[in-house]
């Protein structure tokens, strides 16, 4: 059976040099990725126990700085607690087990978040699938 995605080898992996070395506010960061020109920041991070996109921004009104993508838990207990009532900027709440794929190429930042059916059934099947994607040079995610 083949992978579904490429391999990449460490020894593969080119990084650049490291604009930020310091832990700075959103202030902050906006202005070094405006200083530095880098067009098409994303965080990715996780340990939520849920599936999140959310916007990026410097003021809750203001334009988005970057999208943020979170993967949930695969086996660990879910926070199933939705809060895009009171959050606006967060756009997308999935609270299911699952775990998430990101595809960078010079076009577009795409995230894939997989959920399966049973945790405790090493053969369970994906059960969905969402989509979503940042191309260059925008700052919001969409859903595709």
């Amino acid at each position: 059976m083949s992978e579904p995605y490429p391999s990449l080898r460490l020894a593969d992996i080119r990084k650049g040099k490291r604009f930020r070395t310091d832990l700075g506010d959103i202030d902050a960061l906006a202005e070094s990725i405006r200083a530095n020109g880098l067009l098409h920041p994303v965080v990715v991070t996780g340990d939520w126990h849920a599936s999140f996109v959310l916007d990026v921004k410097r003021e809750p009104t203001g334009p988005t700085v970057m999208p943020e993508f979170l993967g949930s838990s695969i086996s660990t207990v879910l926070f199933s607690q939705d809060y895009r009532a009171e959050n606006p900027h967060v756009r997308y709440f999935v609270a299911a087990y699952g775990y998430a794929i990101a595809t960078v190429t010079a076009d577009a930042f795409t995230c894939e978040f997989k959920y399966i059916g049973d945790v405790w059934d090493p053969n369970s099947a994906i059960t969905r699938t969402d989509t979503w994607r940042v191309r260059a040079g925008e700052h919001e995610a969409q859903q595709v």
